[in-house]
């Protein structure tokens, strides 16, 4: 006879175990690999939304630099290393899309509509 010990688990049992986590992991990684990508895609949007606060707040602080914030429909670029510098930002300024720093020339765009108001485009880049 062989002397089986008791609370030992058999090879089939550690299988059927190995499998069942598999079957779990299978269902659970995809689900989590939407909610990681929505995370990132949100925080882009709240990080070109504070891009488009800070340069609100600028262009109010610091409006006799610019003139033409008189002429509607006129343009204005500004960069990152303008907001960085004045202290609207810190640097480094990180993607949540690609994970890179951002680089501080890249530009946004102000857009007159009228005396007083301004329209503020920055989008980030996209993997």
């Amino acid at each position: 006879m062989i002397n089986q010990k008791k609370g030992a688990f058999t090879l089939i049992e550690l299988l059927v175990v190995i499998i069942i986590l598999g079957i779990i992991a299978v269902l659970v990684i995809p689900t989590i690999d939407k909610y990681l990508q929505n995370s990132y895609n949100r925080a882009a949007m709240v990080l070109e939304r504070s891009v488009q606060e800070a340069t609100e707040l600028y262009m109010a602080n610091n409006s006799s630099l610019y003139p033409e914030l008189n002429n509607p429909d006129s343009e204005i670029f500004i960069n990152l290393q303008v907001l960085v510098d004045k202290g609207y930002f810190k640097a480094p300024i990180k993607n949540p899309l690609t994970h890179e720093n951002l680089t501080l020339t890249e530009q946004i765009k102000i857009t007159v509509i009228q005396k007083g108001i301004i329209e503020v485009e920055f989008n980030l880049a996209t993997p």
